[in-house]
């Protein structure tokens, strides 16, 4: 998936996976990927899980990535309320490495036994890296989450206007503003 973009808003129904292994996947742009990995791609949209879909992922840019997210990021809002949820503002589950990424997603989560972070939700390969991404410091998570950072991910924080900053978005995130 390559230099797609997203904005507005998208909504999560309840669709079991053929297998019912996966739960729910929503996100901005992708709601699962699988061996398929995204570059230079972003969302701004605001995500929406109601109450009625239990254990899935919900992310600003893709719900569960089974692949690489690189030279991608999320702006905009994630609004779940749904039990055993994974919400993230990038990702609301990786199982492969994220690269040169961020995210200044808001999430606004209610609901037993979540898992929520800015940048990724949930790291469901311990191996899986993050490599130069950054979420911003003024995101807004107002949940009830059962933990609120990235387990297992080295990402940075930084402050939210230096994503304005052009020499930081091209020399350290390498996008071209």
């Amino acid at each position: 998936i390559y230099n797609c973009f997203s904005a507005g808003n998208v909504s999560g129904t309840m669709i079991t996976d053929v297998n019912d292994l996966l739960g729910d996947c929503v996100g901005g742009l992708i709601g699962y990927t699988v061996n398929s990995n995204v570059y230079y791609s972003y969302s701004t949209a605001t995500v929406k899980v109601p109450d009625i879909i239990d254990d899935g992922y919900a992310g600003g840019l893709v719900g569960l990535a089974g692949g690489k997210i690189i030279d991608s990021y999320s702006a905009g809002k994630i609004e779940c309320s749904s039990p055993g949820f994974n919400c993230g503002g990038l990702a609301g589950g990786i199982y492969e490495n994220i690269t040169n990424c961020f995210s200044s997603t808001d999430i606004y989560a209610d609901g037993e036994n979540m898992k929520c972070h800015t940048l990724v939700g949930k790291v469901e390969d311990k191996n899986a890296e993050a490599e130069n991404c950054y979420y911003s410091d003024e995101s807004v998570i107002k949940n009830s989450c059962s933990y609120s950072y990235p387990r297992g991910l080295n990402a940075t924080t930084t402050e939210a206007s230096k994503f304005k900053n052009s020499e930081f978005v091209s020399e350290t995130l390498r996008f071209t503003p």
